[in-house]
């Protein structure tokens, strides 16, 4: 899966009427620690923006894998909370 993006509604960052956009890189095989939202989304994010809308990039490959080379489904949603 390369692109993924989800609404999470319950994420209180900050108030807003509309819930903030949670952007997450696809499940990759390292190296992709330094993974931007623009090399996924392009120029999604900085349209979000413009709209008013927050964003927030989650990039599940900054999270360390506890047994293997990728972090678990597991370890990747406590991660992202």
């Amino acid at each position: 899966m390369r692109l993924a993006l989800f609404l999470l509604p319950s994420l209180l960052l900050a108030q807003s009427a509309a819930p903030p956009v949670v952007l997450i890189n696809g499940y990759q095989s390292p190296p992709c620690e330094n993974s931007t939202s623009r090399e996924t989304f392009g120029q999604l994010e900085d349209k979000l923006r413009a709209a008013g809308r927050q964003v927030i990039w989650f990039n599940n490959c900054s999270v360390p894998a506890s047994t293997a080379l990728r972090p678990t489904l597991e370890e990747l949603g406590t991660a992202l909370g």
